[in-house]
Parts: structure tokens; sequence; C-alpha cells
């Protein structure tokens, strides 16, 4: 059984190394100090996605709501929302869609 947990640990270290980095903006030490400074007040400690669902999950994230690639200043924290890791990862994946559709009709 032991070896079992080890090869699906492993299929998971896979798709872990296939996933694309995020964007490097989100590397900056502009950015990280603007997010770490958004968390850290009281009333965006808790993911905003959860509490619409009545569970508190403590926000890791802050989340561009009009996806940055889209938007027109990534740091106007008008943009922003706390979230958890889950929630953004679900978010992002809507997210690849918008900024796709934007693209699309920027080019018709």
């Amino acid at each position: 059984m032991r070896k079992k947990n080890i090869r699906l640990f492993s299929k998971a270290r896979e798709k872990e190394q296939v996933r694309e980095r995020s964007n490097p903006f989100y590397h900056t030490y502009r950015w990280r100090k603007v997010s770490k400074e958004f968390l850290s007040r009281e009333e965006n400690q808790f993911c905003v996605h959860c509490k619409m669902n009545h569970v508190l999950a403590p926000a890791t994230t802050t989340d561009h709501i009009i996806p940055m690639e889209i938007c027109d200043d990534p740091y106007d924290e008008r943009n922003f929302q706390p979230l958890c890791m889950r929630c953004n990862r679900i978010k992002g994946a809507s997210d690849k869609r918008m900024i796709q559709q934007h693209k699309k009709k920027r080019h018709e």
C-alpha cells in the first residue's frame, strides 16, 4: 500500500511541474508589499467567496477582480479581493476564459 501512495505523490508532482508559472508581476517587491498590506487589514482576513457560502476560510491571496491583463491599473485596490488558495485557483481558471474572450473582441 505504501508504494501506491508514493506513486500518487509522484503523479501529483508531475502535474505540478506542468503547471504554468505565474506572471512575474506577482513576484515583484512592490506587488508583494501591496498584497501583504491589503491582506493584513481586518476586513480582508477572510476569503470573500467562502464567506458568501457561510464558511470562514483565511484569505491568503490578493486577487484582481478584473484580471490584471485586462484592468487599467494592477495596483488599484478597488479591483482587489481577498481569497483563499482554493477559491483563487477556481477563479484563475475563469479568468483565463475572460482574458481569451477579451483578446478575441479586441482583434475583431
